[in-house]
């Protein structure tokens, strides 16, 4: 049974539902022999069904009473989506413009800052794709998770505009947000299509333990991993025409870890957007790639019936009262 009573304190009450059957319907008539009145089954089924009725509506108000309502109860649903972790930069240069292409320069002359064309882009992201479980974690000298997982889309719009407040830190660390990231998937039944989602503006130079552990996170938590790159003006991008040694590791920290995360052996795609329309259309090509089955539990909530209870209570008082005068009326008309 999927019901419960909040004040079950109430059913002491029940019992009153039994006074519908202590007194006899009608008023008697006199007759010299019992064999002369003929049976009169109409009337024994209208007896019982008004009995009946007036046990119900008491039970009914009792219930009421006693705050009966339907058990907060998962409902296992499949849909296509993916748990996609957004993972936002919140460094100081996400305050910059985005540089725009002029000809074949690049400029500084963007109107909307990185950061708020993030934040625009991935909030409608979020808005179309309602079923999908997101987590929200920023991060720049050090990650912060500000929501789990959740099918609370207003909770997670609410999380990605919260980058936009005050000014952020100049220095970031992606590899230890990374990892927490990956670990938001740790001892979480697989129910589909895993992704983290990074939105960064700059690179990173890891040390070979975070390289280890990363890759180890990333195939043990069989998760999707992109990257949409905000170029900066200057910026030589994530794959320069020139290769590059190891020794040039902290001049170009976006391309090496770009190699990194290829080198990890899961699925891996970079965009590089230089333009709120180059954004847009990295976002798109997201939600069009990761849109495969996705198992979930939608929690159904609790769902009070004493409204429901009353409206019958009501109803078969009604009943009662209709009956009371038809009759009283035929028998006055006697």
């Amino acid at each position: 049974m999927n019901l419960e009573l909040a004040h079950p304190q109430w059913l002491w009450l029940l019992p009153l539902a039994v006074l519908p059957w202590l007194r006899r319907s009608g008023r008697e008539e006199v007759h010299p022999w019992l064999a002369l009145v003929p049976p009169d089954r109409l009337s024994s089924v209208a007896d019982w069904t008004l009995r009946l009725a007036g046990s119900m509506a008491i039970a009914a108000i009792v219930l009421a009473l006693a705050g009966m309502q339907r058990k907060e109860q998962p409902i296992e649903r499949i849909s296509r989506g993916a748990e996609i972790v957004v993972l936002l930069d919140r460094s100081r240069s996400m305050d910059q413009p985005l540089a725009q292409r002029a000809g074949h320069a690049w400029e500084g002359g963007g109107r909307e800052r990185k950061g708020q064309v993030a934040q625009r882009l991935l909030g409608e992201f979020v808005a179309a794709r309602p079923a999908d479980r997101f987590a929200v974690v920023l991060f720049s000298l050090k990650p912060l998770v500000v929501n789990g997982f959740t099918q609370q889309h207003d909770i997670v719009k609410a999380a990605i505009e919260a980058s936009g407040s005050g000014r952020g830190l100049s220095d970031t660390d992606i590899g230890t947000s990374l990892e927490a990231s990956l670990r938001l998937f740790s001892n979480r039944e697989y129910v589909g299509p895993r992704v983290v989602l990074l939105v960064s503006d700059g690179g990173a130079h890891l040390t070979p333990e975070m390289r280890t552990t990363l890759t180890n996170l990333i195939r043990r938590e069989r998760v999707a991993l992109y990257w949409i790159y905000l170029r900066s003006f200057g910026s030589r991008g994530l794959m320069p025409n020139a290769e590059l040694g190891e020794d040039q590791a902290e001049s170009v920290p976006e391309h090496f870890l770009h190699k990194f995360f290829q080198s990890t052996g899961m699925f891996y795609r970079a965009y590089e957007a230089e333009s709120t329309d180059a954004m847009a259309r990295a976002i798109e090509d997201i939600g069009r790639l990761e849109n495969r089955p996705l198992r979930y539990l939608e929690v159904q909530p609790i769902e009070p019936l004493d409204r429901p209870l009353l409206w019958a209570a009501f109803g078969l008082a009604a009943l009662l009262l209709m009956s009371r005068l038809t009759f009283g009326n035929a028998r006055s008309a006697r």
